[in-house]
């Protein structure tokens, strides 16, 4: 199986592995300046296909995946 690393320009980088996406990393998207976007992890996948992180999940509409941040 191979890995494959994608690079979207100004957006986000993609990482698969053996055809299955495991993680976007989503570093710039347009957002409302109330919601402070941060880059954040969506989707972030098991190697066995299951989708570990909601976007904008029903009950906190605010979270768009994983996100790290350091203060």
């Amino acid at each position: 199986m191979k890995a494959h690393l994608v690079h979207h320009l100004g957006e986000r980088i993609e990482f698969s592995y053996g055809g299955l996406l495991l993680f976007s990393y989503v570093y710039q998207q347009p957002a409302p300046p109330i919601e402070a976007p941060k880059p954040y992890f969506h989707p972030l996948c098991t190697l066995a296909g299951d989708t570990l992180t909601n976007h904008r999940p029903a009950d906190h509409p605010w979270q768009r995946g994983l996100v790290v941040f350091f203060l």
